[in-house]
């Protein structure tokens, strides 16, 4: 809180917990409700999945995801329940519906739908490793521009993560040989630097900045 507003950061993939949800919704009828709505939205049973499931089954990424964005929204109403309500919201990832949702952009139902669809999506695509964020064709514009060099990304996305998984699935067959892996490797887009050098260097600038005073506020924190 800064000057008396109040932001809320919605977290993404990764910050699940097993049972998370239970006490809050136990307390609070508001937060139940979200549980069940969300359930049906996801064609899911969220309320199991997050109250009693054991983390193995939550951390699946067609589950984990609209456990989160059901949680958070659910954290929210018994939040809201208090009289407290966000001037600002973010989110991280994932996060990032659950924040679209609280801001009126869409609506608790189809935030949680979305998030089912979109850990669906991410289950089908993954063929073996996590590749990070290159779904982001923003954010690679911005690595191009920033880094003033062309960004290649392969047609299957995942391939973009350390090579030793790769050597790793050909020692067990995962994969049938390096055809396989050349394939995977192919070129899907390109992007190029599109801005001037004064805007890039401009652009480079806030960016480092920003970045600096990440590390000096992790270093406050630590401090602290």
């Amino acid at each position: 809180m800064k000057g008396g507003l109040v932001a809320f950061c919605f977290p993404g993939q990764g910050s699940l917990d097993a049972g998370m949800g239970r006490e809050i919704a136990a307390a609070v009828p508001d937060a139940m409700d979200v549980f069940e709505r969300s359930s049906e939205a996801a064609g899911l049973d969220l309320r199991y999945l997050c109250f009693e499931a054991p983390e193995h089954e939550v951390v699946q990424t067609e589950v984990q995801q609209p456990a989160l964005v059901a949680t958070s929204l659910a954290v929210l109403a018994a939040i809201k329940a208090r009289g407290i309500k966000p001037d600002f919201v973010v989110g991280h990832s994932v996060g990032e519906l659950t924040a679209a949702a609280v801001s009126g952009a869409l609506s608790a139902t189809d935030a949680v739908r979305l998030a089912a669809l979109r850990g669906a999506a991410m289950k089908r695509a993954c063929a073996s490793v996590d590749g990070g964020m290159v779904v982001n064709e923003l954010l690679m514009q911005f690595q191009a521009d920033i880094l003033n060099r062309e960004v290649v990304r392969p047609v299957v996305q995942e391939t973009t993560a350390l090579g030793a998984a790769y050597a790793a699935g050909l020692a067990v067959g995962f994969f049938s040989g390096l055809d396989e892996l050349r394939a995977k490797w192919a070129v899907d887009r390109i992007w190029k630097p599109a801005l001037d050098e004064t805007r890039r260097a401009h652009m480079y600038k806030q960016w480092k900045k920003a970045v600096e005073r990440s590390f000096d506020w992790a270093d406050s924190q630590e401090r602290n």
